[in-house]
């Protein structure tokens, strides 16, 4: 019973997204189709609208009927593999990269991993910025061996393009216009939630530097090494303490 079941649900779900021939449902064979129509629209339409609520910069970029065209054949090629529409989308950066009509926008799928990160860092878990002053009451060894958890949500991004700049250019309290001079890459982006909202900041090398080796577990003497090693006239201590300051990592140390 169980391994008929799963075969039925496999073939609805292949219905939905194209599939010639229908599961096995009560009802003539006209009235199955015309009905099977319509929940396929819906379902298509639901992916639509999770698109547009997890990439309104893109949006923004391409114009509506643009951006309606490019949700219509992901929604028809990309299936749903979780419950949850918010998690809808996470490929859509590489279908931009892909999609031949999107070339002339060729910054359009790194616009898109970091709208993806904003989305993730939306629904990440509230917590406490770490205590400066907790820092202060070690020791010079017990610092260097310090490691540092990057707050929930945060996550930092590399791209040929200032997409840090481009996103917030098309936020509701950003001016009106915007160019970008993208002749001196790499752009280093952060996507971090606070209390209230999700931030997007562009970061210099050095700073990208110490966010990437405190999220990979290092101990902030090689963090501090890597500032120096990513941007050897940058003052490490001054990036420690911006890095601090603007909250980047969860009050409870990894170690």
């Amino acid at each position: 019973m169980r391994d008929a079941l799963a075969h039925w649900q496999r073939a609805f779900g292949a219905a939905i997204d194209g599939a010639a021939t229908l599961p096995a449902l009560r009802g003539d064979a006209a009235t199955v189709a015309r009905r099977f129509g319509v929940y396929r629209n819906n379902v298509r339409l639901a992916r639509m609208a999770a698109l547009r609520n997890a990439y309104p910069v893109i949006a923004a970029l391409v114009g509506d009927a643009f951006f309606d065209g490019l949700a219509r054949r992901f929604a028809s090629t990309y299936a749903s593999t979780a419950g949850d529409l918010n998690a809808y989308g996470a490929a859509f950066d590489a279908f931009l990269a892909a999609f031949e009509p999107a070339q002339a926008l060729p910054y359009l799928p790194d616009v898109a991993r970091l709208e993806r990160a904003v989305h993730v860092a939306w629904s990440a878990a509230d917590s406490a910025p770490f205590d400066v002053a907790r820092l202060a009451s070690l020791d010079a060894a017990a610092q260097a061996a310090l490691r540092f958890t990057v707050r929930p949500g945060a996550h930092a991004l590399v791209s040929r393009w200032p997409i840090a700049a481009i996103w917030n250019a098309h936020q509701p309290d950003a001016p009106h216009g915007f160019d970008f001079d993208a002749a001196s890459p790499p752009y280093f982006a952060l996507v971090r939630r606070d209390a209230t909202r999700v931030r997007v900041d562009t970061l210099d090398a050095a700073a990208h530097a110490l966010f990437v080796a405190s999220a990979g577990g290092a101990p902030l003497a090689d963090a501090l090494d890597a500032v120096v090693a990513a941007a050897p006239h940058a003052d490490a201590g001054v990036v420690l303490g911006t890095a601090l300051r603007d909250g980047w990592f969860d009050d409870a140390p990894a170690g």
